[in-house]
């Protein structure tokens, strides 16, 4: 229910509500940065691919600290 606009991507004001959501408080030049880094087809914009690309490799380097760790 991020998607308000049900367009079927994220917009940077939807993005920012997700990851604030998931505990993240970014400011608006690091959404920039992700942005520019996940949107690699329709710039602005984060399509359903990007975005579960972009949470694998969050969740990939997450468990990689965690294993670090331990």
């Amino acid at each position: 229910a991020f998607d308000k606009d049900n367009s079927g991507g994220l917009v940077k004001h939807e993005f920012k509500g997700l990851l604030s959501a998931l505990g993240e408080d970014l400011n608006d030049e690091a959404i920039d940065k992700l942005m520019n880094e996940i949107c690699k087809t329709q710039k602005g914009v984060i399509n359903f691919d990007e975005f579960v690309g972009f949470m694998k490799t969050r969740l990939d380097e997450s468990d990689t600290a965690q294993t670090m760790l331990q």
